[in-house]
C-alpha cells in the first residue's frame, strides 16, 4: 500500500494535498520522487482521478524509470498509466498527435550527433572550419533557441548568425526537428492554437 511507505507529516501533506497548485521545494536524497509517485497513486486510488488525465514530468530518463517503477508497484502491473517521462519525450508525444498542426506531418528527429553534423557541413560549405567548431555553433543555437529571442540579440558574431540562419533553413528544408524545436514548437502551439489549448486543458 502507497500510504504505507515511510512518509513524514509535511510528506503526508503534499500526498493527501486535495484542491489547487503545490509545490515541494526539497534537497537531494529527501524522497521528492517517493513523494509525487505516492502523490500520484493517492489520486487514482483514492480521489479517483483518471490517470490518463495525470502527467508526470522530469527532467531525466532514469528519474522516469524510477517513478514508473514506484507507481507499477503501487498500482499494479495491469493498471491503466498515467504519462510519466521527460519533457522532451511529452512534447514529441504531443507534436505526433498533432502533426497536421505543423508546418510538415511527417518530421524526423535530430539527435546531438545529427545536428553537429549538419552544422560541420554549413561550416565546411562556407570555409569557417577553423573559425567555429560544431560544438561552439551548437551551443549558441541552442542559447539563442531556449531564450526564444531574435538570433540578432543573442550572435554578437554576425558569422554565427549566418550559420544559424542556415542551419534553421536546413532543417526545415530536411522536415526535421531538433532536442529544442521539441519544446519551443509545442510551447508554440499552446500560445497560438486556442483549440489546443482548451482540449489539453480539459483532460
Amino acid at each position: 500500500n502507497f500510504m504505507n511507505i515511510k512518509l513524514n507529516a509535511p510528506q503526508k501533506r503534499a500526498v493527501t494535498h486535495k484542491v489547487g497548485s503545490i509545490i515541494v521545494i526539497a534537497g537531494a536524497g529527501s524522497g521528492k520522487t517517493r513523494v509525487i509517485t505516492a502523490r500520484i497513486a493517492h489520486l487514482i486510488i483514492k480521489e479517483h482521478v483518471n490517470p490518463l488525465s495525470i502527467v508526470a514530468l522530469t527532467f531525466t530518463n532514469k528519474a522516469a524509470t524510477e517513478m514508473k517503477a514506484r507507481l507499477t508497484s503501487f498500482l499494479g502491473v495491469n493498471s491503466l498509466m498515467p504519462f510519466v517521462g521527460t519533457f522532451h519525450s511529452y512534447c514529441l508525444l504531443l507534436l505526433r498527435r498533432n502533426s497536421q498542426l505543423l508546418p510538415f506531418k511527417n518530421f524526423t528527429i535530430m539527435d546531438d550527433s545529427d545536428q553537429k553534423s549538419l552544422i560541420k557541413k554549413i561550416l565546411k560549405k562556407n570555409f569557417l572550419e577553423k573559425q567555429f567548431t560544431p560544438s561552439v555553433v551548437s551551443h549558441y543555437i541552442s542559447m539563442s533557441k531556449n531564450k526564444m529571442e531574435k538570433s540578432s540579440e543573442v550572435f554578437e558574431n554576425p558569422l554565427l548568425k549566418e550559420i544559424f540562419l542556415t542551419y534553421e533553413s536546413e532543417k526545415t528544408a530536411a522536415h526535421c526537428l531538433d532536442f529544442d524545436d521539441l519544446l519551443i514548437v509545442t510551447l508554440k502551439l499552446f500560445q497560438t492554437n486556442e483549440t489546443f489549448k482548451k482540449n489539453f486543458q480539459s483532460r
